[in-house]
């Protein structure tokens, strides 16, 4: 059960990472679609990191389920 929390931490990291680079190091005038695609990639994280991390523990609880 560790590996898929660890893989699940690292990309949260990489992602916060992501976000925080992408927003601080945009030029408003030249670089107008970039701040979309960082708004886009910080809404999907919000979605898909909470969604993994349910997944992994409720299949975790099945298997620990079927043992019993």
């Amino acid at each position: 059960m560790k590996l898929p929390y660890r893989i699940g931490y690292l990309l949260t990291v990489v992602w916060f990472i992501f976000i925080i680079y992408g927003l601080s190091n945009y030029d408003s005038d030249s670089e107008g679609m970039k701040v979309g695609i960082v708004l886009f990639i910080t809404f999907a994280g919000l979605v898909i990191f909470p969604a993994f991390y349910i997944i992994v523990y409720l299949y975790y609880a099945y298997l620990r389920k079927q043992q019993k």
